[in-house]
This record gives structure tokens, sequence and C-alpha cells, in this order.
């Protein structure tokens, strides 16, 4: 009985030493490239949100500042695709006037979002940073004005304190948008700040 009670505590070690090695091994197999953290880290500014994004660049785009902020561009162009069209589609007709007048803020300001990212790729692969720079100012300052007018919106019918449910949908709307355009400020920003480190 003591045997097999020795066996098993010497099998339960073996087991637990080669589970903590294992461990050790992932953790070393997922380290980072300190540089490319530092990186990250610089261009979002130490935002989670930034960084979790970011980071899902392929390992080759994230240790190259110019390939990463081309992969920032596109998430952002992508997402404003996104936005754009989750703007359009919006009943205007239906909406309360204030939120009738953002909705058409945002469709004018995310309409030129996407061809102020495609000036921004072109600025960069003619080197030209400090265009590349101006023009992405440009464009976080489109999503700004669409923010604002969100943001006016939200203050306005939070201070009414609608109880109706389409009142309380267009809402919960306005302020999903409001949180899409900060994620995209953010990113924008992140692809501002490798431009000019770089």
């Amino acid at each position: 009985m003591m045997l097999k009670k020795l066996v098993f505590l010497l099998a339960l070690m073996v087991v637990a030493a080669a589970a903590a090695r294992g461990r050790d091994i992932q953790h070393h197999q997922k380290e980072s490239n300190p540089s490319t953290d530092r990186l990250i880290e610089m261009a979002c500014a130490d935002d989670s949100n930034c960084i979790s994004i970011v980071e899902t660049a392929p390992e080759s785009e994230k240790s190259n500042a110019t390939a990463l902020t081309f992969f920032i561009l596109r998430y952002v162009e992508d997402q404003a695709v996104n936005v754009s069209k989750r703007v359009r589609a919006a009943k205007v007709s239906s909406l309360p006037p204030m939120l009738q007048s953002a909705v058409a803020e945002c469709r004018e300001q995310y309409n030129s979002v996407d061809d102020l990212i495609d000036d921004v790729v072109d600025a960069m692969e003619s080197n030209s940073r400090s265009d590349a720079v101006e023009i992405t100012k440009a464009a976080i300052g489109n999503i700004d004005q669409c923010h604002s007018h969100l943001v006016a919106n939200n203050d306005e019918e939070r201070a009414e304190d609608k109880s109706d449910d389409d009142d309380k949908e267009d809402v919960q709307w306005s302020a999903d948008l409001a949180k899409s355009n900060l994620l995209l400020k953010k990113l924008l920003g992140a692809a501002l700040n490798i431009l000019k480190k770089n």
C-alpha cells in the first residue's frame, strides 16, 4: 500500500514538473520583441484598446514603423467603412431632430475619412511624411466633428430622460457610434504618433 502511494506521488511529481516545464517553454515562446512592444506602446500611448488591436498585426508589420502605420490605416479604413454603412443605414426621418443633425454631420464627415486615409497612404508611399501627418490630423478632425455632434445629442437625450423604447434605442445607437469614433480617433492618433517619430 505504501509503495503504491510512493509510486503515485512520484508520478504526480513527474507530471507536475513536465507541466511546469511546458508552461515555461510556452512563456518563452510568447515573449515578444521589446522594441516591437515599445513601438506599439509609443504609438498607442498605453491605451489598452489600441494596443490590443495593433498587436493583431502580423509579426513582420509590428517591428517596422511604416508597415505598422499601414496596418493601422487599413484597420481604420475598414472600420470607417463599417461606420459609414451604419450611418447611411440610419432611418433619419424617424430620429429626433438633434440626432438627425448628428447623423447628417457624421455622413458628411465619414464620406471624406476614407478619402483622407487613401491620401495618407499616398503621401507615405511618396515619402512625404509631413503631408501624411497633416492629412491624418484632418481625418481625426472629421471624426471629431461627428463625435461632437453625437455627444451633444446624447447629452440632450439624457437631459430629457426619455423612457420610450425607441428613444432609448436611438440613444444607444448614438452612444455606440460615439464609442466607434473614439476608437478610430485613438487608432489614427497611434498612426500619427508613429509618423511624427519616424
